[in-house]
């Protein structure tokens, strides 16, 4: 399966605390788009790539429909929140920037 960042499973852990998957696929998108702004500019770059080219067997597959999980849905999904984040991030700085004297 996918190995994820401590700094995103984190957020997502039992009473166990062993990290639920079931409680990462329920979580709002927004939330989920805050907790990615949470996360390293390169950690949320590497998952990106890591879903943009994930390759799933067919157990996995099978496995993850029969829990009700498509994962095709969700990889998209989550590859747009990412994409959500980093424009984001990308604006605050924009926002934080101190303007220049004389700019037009």
């Amino acid at each position: 399966m996918l190995p994820l960042p401590p700094s995103l499973t984190r957020h997502f852990v039992d009473a166990s605390g062993h990290f639920a998957w079931q409680a990462l696929l329920r979580t709002p998108d927004a939330r989920l788009v805050a907790v990615a702004r949470e996360m390293e500019p390169e950690e949320r770059v590497a998952l990106y790539r890591r879903l943009w080219g994930l390759k799933v067997s067919g157990l996995e597959r099978f496995m993850a429909q029969a829990a009700g999980v498509d994962i095709d849905r969700q990889r998209l999904r989550f590859m747009n929140l990412l994409e959500e984040a980093h424009a984001a991030e990308e604006a605050a700085s924009r926002a934080e920037e101190p303007a220049v004297a004389g700019a037009v």
